[in-house]
């Protein structure tokens, strides 16, 4: 789930920030003293393929798809 979306000034590139929640195998819940997401950002270039990506990314997330 994408948290954080900042262009830099040049509009070429962009920090993305996004929270993931971690796998955790058959059990129905993270194990325990662990708390099952991870958050990390990176830096990307903004070109046509990133901006499609993200539009997608932001559809799933926001239409909670696919259902299980």
């Amino acid at each position: 789930m994408p948290v954080s979306f900042e262009p830099l000034s040049c509009q070429k590139a962009a920090v993305l920030t996004v929270i993931v929640t971690l796998p955790t195998g058959d059990d129905e819940f993270s194990p325990p003293d662990q708390c099952g997401i991870a958050m990390g950002s990176a830096l990307v270039t903004l070109g046509l393929l990133f901006i499609f990506c993200y539009v997608i990314a932001l559809f799933c997330v926001c239409t909670r798809w696919p259902r299980k």
